[in-house]
């Protein structure tokens, strides 16, 4: 009985240090994006979503690696491994005058990537309903082993 309690008790603290290495990134995210946004007041979505890793097509790709279909071909593979539905996290960061909202998704290795959208005045909208015929900013946070930002990469994305 002994065993199964401290087995419970080991599970329950690799969860939470887990949990707590995510935080971390997501608190050093917006704290970059803070000061990234200062005149564009925004909130964070309560709500993880998965950002397409197609999305960094012309970003990660080194020239003349591999051609155009290819590499589409291996950033979906990536995206069949890592997509997830949508997730509820507790952020608490909202604004009733936000302009923009900002999607996380869930760290992939040491990246986390952002989604900002302008939300057109209708902050509660569903991100679908939002990017569609909107153009969007993704940012890439690269993180070292202390979970410290050590890159940003941006990248526009238009949907139609």
């Amino acid at each position: 009985m002994k065993s199964v309690l401290i087995l419970f008790l080991l599970l329950i603290c690799s969860c939470a240090v887990v949990h707590s290495v995510a935080d971390d990134r997501y608190t050093a995210a917006i704290s970059y994006l803070n000061e990234e946004m200062k005149d564009k007041p925004f909130q964070v979505v309560d709500t993880l979503v998965y950002i397409p890793q197609t999305a960094w097509f012309n970003i990660n790709r080194k020239p003349d690696s591999i051609n155009d279909i290819d590499y589409i071909d291996h950033l979906e593979s990536l995206d069949d491994v890592y997509n997830f539905k949508n997730e509820y996290h507790s952020f608490k960061k909202s604004n009733s005058l936000a302009k923009f909202n900002v999607y996380f998704s869930k760290p992939i290795d040491n990246y986390l990537d952002a989604e900002v959208v302008n939300n057109r005045g209708r902050a509660n909208d569903s991100r679908s309903s939002l990017t569609m015929f909107n153009t969007t900013t993704v940012y890439r946070f690269t993180f070292n082993d202390r979970n410290e930002v050590i890159s940003v990469k941006t990248q526009k994305l238009i949907y139609n």
